[in-house]
């Protein structure tokens, strides 16, 4: 029950602006989410990465209540491979994978 309450609450835009913006909660949210943008989260990846650490990007959110939901769901995993993949030939390949919700591609 409190994760779903959680997870109601962690959706609605004002409470995210909320939780990312207080000060006594701003520490945690920066220790534990990478970014809100992909190119934020592959940034922090590449940091990670040069101190010798791989990463998970994790694509925020639940369950899904439409079919646009999971498909913007599956377009976020899509763009995250495809940027970890183009790194594939580079000299510092991007150690991350992905993390994937099958609740976010519509399995409930």
């Amino acid at each position: 029950m409190p994760n779903r309450l959680l997870l109601r609450l962690a959706a609605q835009d004002d409470v995210r602006r909320v939780i990312t913006s207080a000060p006594v909660t701003r520490a945690v949210v920066e220790r534990f989410v990478a970014g809100e943008t992909l190119e934020e989260a592959l940034r922090v990846a590449r940091g990670l990465n040069a101190l010798g650490i791989g990463a998970i990007l994790d694509y925020l959110g639940e369950n899904v209540a439409s079919d646009a939901q999971a498909d913007a769901a599956l377009a976020a995993y899509l763009d995250s491979l495809t940027a970890i993949g183009a790194t594939a030939g580079a000299p510092a390949r991007l150690d991350a994978h992905i993390s994937v919700k099958l609740t976010q591609l519509g399995l409930d």
